[in-house]
């Protein structure tokens, strides 16, 4: 059984993180060719890139959670979570979303592995499903949690406090496998949406995590079409998620590259969110007085449709970033709520 709780991290010499064969001077993110992300299902398929047809489709009645509106207020919660302190991860995580659900905003995403933490590369601490605890690495098997479980019981409750959409980063236990989750709750506190990670990072999560079955998960709310992703996700999801109607993304983010300011602020949108057409809230993983710095922290950004960049967090420290999207008017967002 999955137990939840702190666990201890092993000091490691910071010099580990600048071994070749652990941490890339450049990582490479252009492993999806540009032309998956504009071409139709049936030449996807004849190009050889494996695009899942399925998708679930969630649609609450959207009387029941929030009034129509032309606009919505949506947040990216940029903060760092210490690995194994799930309770200490958990009180951070609440009084930031209690904090942008009081300015405003209705979907709230944030960083990538949240609950539990994703890693510290300063300390070279990283989860593994064997760990070898000489070498930095820490039992994901006593802090994975099911979903449903006591992280989203929490969130739950939150959600229904708040009024707001929380789209919550956690490590899932299922069986015997673990997985990269991002969770969609509504504000009535119910589970929207599910995402498992498809695509891992080999210095990250390839490690503990079994690879998730790339579907389109896309949730009916209020405001329009809410799909899911998780970092790396950038590889194979966009072009899926396009396909499927998707308007607004929460993307959970867990960076690491030194390219971070120009990533966020041009490549990023050049190649995944203007070709796509989809509204993009991206909240990446930063530092705190413990965590130590790193190459990939900070620059959390909404952007528009469009690839214009709404909002960008100023540096890699805790920070909250918001903007206001236009809400969804057309006709086949009603006609999947009538469904």
């Amino acid at each position: 059984m999955a137990r939840s709780g702190a666990t201890a991290l092993s000091k490691v010499s910071v010099q580990k993180l600048m071994r070749p064969d652990r941490w890339p001077a450049v990582l490479i993110v252009c492993a999806v060719p540009l032309m998956a992300l504009t071409t139709p299902p049936s030449r996807l398929a004849r190009s050889g890139l494996n695009i899942p047809p399925t998708q679930e489709i969630f649609s609450p009645p959207s009387s029941e959670l929030l009034p129509a509106a032309t606009t919505v207020r949506v947040a990216a919660i940029q903060c760092y979570s210490h690995p194994g302190r799930i309770r200490a991860n958990r009180s951070m995580l609440a009084a930031k979303i209690r904090e942008a659900a009081a300015k405003g905003a209705r979907l709230i995403v944030v960083p990538e592995c949240a609950v539990q933490g994703y890693m510290n590369p300063v300390d070279d601490a990283r989860w593994a499903r064997i760990p070898e605890p000489d070498d930095g690495e820490l039992d994901v098997s006593l802090v994975a949690e099911t979903v449903p479980g006591a992280s989203t019981r929490h969130f739950s409750e939150l959600a229904r406090e708040v009024e707001a959409w929380l789209a919550i980063s956690l490590i899932e236990v299922e069986g015997e496998s673990f997985y990269n989750t991002l969770v969609l709750i509504d504000p009535r506190g119910l589970i929207a949406a599910k995402h498992r990670k498809r695509s891992l990072w080999m210095h990250g999560d390839s490690g503990w995590a079994s690879v998730g079955d790339g579907r389109a998960v896309v949730a009916k709310t209020p405001y329009g079409r809410v799909g899911l992703m998780i970092c790396h996700d950038l590889h194979a999801m966009p072009p899926i998620l396009k396909n499927a109607g998707v308007e607004i993304v929460l993307y959970s983010v867990g960076w690491y590259g030194a390219n971070t300011a120009s990533w966020f602020g041009s490549i990023f949108p050049e190649r995944y969110v203007t070709p796509n057409g989809m509204a993009v809230v991206a909240a990446n993983w930063s530092r705190d007085a413990e965590s130590g710095k790193w190459q990939g922290q900070g620059y959390s950004t909404i952007y528009s449709r469009d690839g214009k960049v709404l909002a960008q967090a100023k540096d890699d420290r805790c920070e909250i970033i918001y903007a206001d999207l236009p809400c969804s008017k057309s006709e086949s967002v009603k006609e999947v709520n009538d469904e």
